[in-house]
């Protein structure tokens, strides 16, 4: 649909966006328009990293390019350069935020709007 912007959050307590991207197990997905926000699911992924170090990085970052697809944007407390750029170059726009889920949304959705990426 125009007009809807789907978004994927890392988030521990499903409230604030308050978790690092490597350290994600799950990403709540949004749906958002102009009109409202709207939950969608919990999407499980593979974690990007398993302690300190990050494990065949360019095949899990294939998982998570398929987890991810179907969104426009990835809202984030953290998340490394290398991680970052693959993604971005995929078209995905990412965000570093520490804030209430439906407000980082909320933000994101009028920049997205104004900018024209992808959205």
């Amino acid at each position: 649909d125009k007009g809807i912007i789907r978004f994927a959050v890392t988030s521990k307590n499903g409230y604030v966006v308050d978790q690092h991207f490597g350290h994600a197990s799950d990403l709540l997905i949004y749906d958002a328009s102009a009109a409202a926000i709207k939950f969608i699911e919990r999407r499980r992924i593979d974690k990007y990293c398993l302690g300190e170090s990050c494990e065949d990085p360019e095949e899990k970052m294939k998982l998570v390019k398929r987890e991810l697809s179907d969104c426009q944007g990835l809202l984030v407390m953290r998340i490394g350069d290398v991680p970052r750029r693959s993604l971005e170059k995929t078209g995905l726009y990412v965000r570093t935020t520490y804030n209430k889920i439906e407000e980082a949304i909320r933000e994101d959705y009028r920049i997205l709007k104004e900018t024209g990426l992808r959205g």
